[in-house]
């Protein structure tokens, strides 16, 4: 399931990682194979979330390995203009939502879309709805679940 294709990593599965709970051996086997790619909007929130100056100093290095190996995703224009259509669109069909609750997994998911990334994620209800709201052709990409009972370390 999870080899040869490239993956995006959303922040429910790098959350647990970084706290060393789950998905070591997933995350760095991707890495050794070349395929892991970070969302900027992923990394938004990591940054939003880190409580010490030590926490931030970890997500620079992250950052910086992923940027200086050409390996960052970061949503353009067209991706901030799609995730509105898309909003409008969910709206229309299944009523209002909080557009602020939302435009970060539909910009990831638009993110995993674009860059032909299975995105691997524990929000995986969300993550499909989103992926089904793109319309058109179906985007080159799957939506990987995972559950931290099956990535823990021993």
């Amino acid at each position: 399931m999870f080899r040869s294709r490239r993956l995006l990593f959303d922040t429910s599965v790098l959350i647990p990682l970084i706290r060393g709970e789950a998905y070591e051996a997933l995350f760095q086997r991707s890495l050794r194979g070349g395929r892991a790619r970070m969302s900027s909007v992923v990394m938004q929130e990591l940054y939003a979330g880190a409580h010490s100056v030590a926490d931030k100093k970890s997500l620079d290095g992250i950052n910086r390995s992923f940027e200086s190996r050409g390996c960052m995703v970061t949503p353009g224009h067209d991706d901030w203009i799609g995730a509105g259509v898309i909003l409008a669109r969910y709206q229309r069909l299944h009523g209002e939502v909080e557009p602020k609750d939302h435009i970060h997994d539909i910009l990831i998911v638009l993110s995993a879309a674009r860059c032909r990334a299975d995105l691997v994620t524990e929000n995986a209800f969300d993550m499909e709805r989103w992926k089904r709201m793109i319309g058109g052709t179906p985007p080159p990409f799957r939506i990987l679940a995972v559950r931290r009972e099956d990535w823990r370390l021993p």
